[in-house]
């Protein structure tokens, strides 16, 4: 199981292997414990999600799939994560979204994950964008690691990789993202896992 004893509702779907939306309705319906932050963010303990998954016999993910392509978005109201779980809804088997809106925290999951892509919203209070590309950019372990930014169309790029225009839709964001997540023409799929409906 996961190292972390509290998860976010992103982290969570992805150990679960659901959709953001399915986790919120999970909460909202009290299958699922959870609580909020003093920011109204939904926070949800471990022993919980293992409780809840014995409950229901939902499998849960242990470890980061090194098959997987993975993306982690820091973003204070997770507009970003949602839009790109709805994009990438076909291939949610092979793609990890995690989100925070934390900078520490996301130096941590930066650095654990590996991730093929790194999403800085650049509306984050506090996030310097351009600093982040750089320290990503020029840590060796980082060396795949692409960075985009979110801004507006006339804002500088930080020195990011891409570029997300604001406002955004799903098909401008999926086509932003793709060529970094499936730069081959898709991502290998395998079997899906099967999922108890509760």
């Amino acid at each position: 199981m996961a190292n972390k004893q509290i998860l976010t509702t992103f982290e969570a779907a992805a150990l679960c292997n659901v959709s953001y939306n399915t986790i919120k309705n999970w909460i909202k319906r009290g299958l699922l414990s959870a609580y909020r932050t003093a920011g109204g963010h939904l926070r949800i303990n471990i022993d919980d999600l293992e409780s809840f998954s014995r409950e229901y016999a939902l499998p849960i993910n242990d470890k980061h799939d090194p098959e997987k392509k993975k993306i982690v978005v820091v973003d204070k109201d997770g507009e970003v994560s949602r839009s790109l779980q709805e994009s990438f809804h076909t291939h949610r088997n092979n793609v990890e979204v995690r989100n925070t809106d934390d900078i520490f925290e996301a130096g941590i999951l930066i650095e654990s994950m590996k991730p093929d892509l790194v999403i800085l919203n650049t509306s984050l209070t506090g996030l310097d964008a351009t600093k982040a590309c750089k320290s990503i950019h020029m840590a060796p372990s980082l060396k795949n690691v692409k960075v985009a930014v979110v801004s507006g169309p006339t804002a500088p790029n930080n020195g990011a990789d891409l570029r997300i225009s604001t406002p955004f839709d799903h098909s401008r964001l999926f086509e932003t993202v793709k060529p970094v997540i499936m730069p081959k023409g898709g991502v290998r799929g395998r079997r899906k896992k099967t999922t108890p409906a509760v």
